[in-house]
Formats: C-alpha cells, structure tokens, sequence
C-alpha cells in the first residue's frame, strides 16, 4: 500500500467560529466513526 502525506497550512479569520466549526466537525467525524465500529462490531458476531 502507498501512503501519501500532504501538508496543508490555513489562515482564517474569524477564529473563534472558525474553531467551532472545526470542533463540530471533528465531533461529527468522532461519532460517525463510533457508529461504523459499532455496525462492524454486530456484523462480526
């Protein structure tokens, strides 16, 4: 398998908003992520 590392550099303004819509993302992509594991989980059994 290749892997590929790309680096990405942001300038934002509006920072506080900014952060709370990274964090609403992450905190979305977080519970997507619990959900798929918990699928593969009852899958397996």
């Amino acid at each position: 398998m290749v892997e590929k590392r790309v680096s990405v550099r942001l300038v934002a303004e509006g920072g506080r908003q900014v952060r709370a819509e990274l964090e609403g993302i992450g905190e979305a992509g977080t519970r997507e992520l619990v959900k798929a594991r918990a699928a593969k989980s009852l899958n397996s059994q």
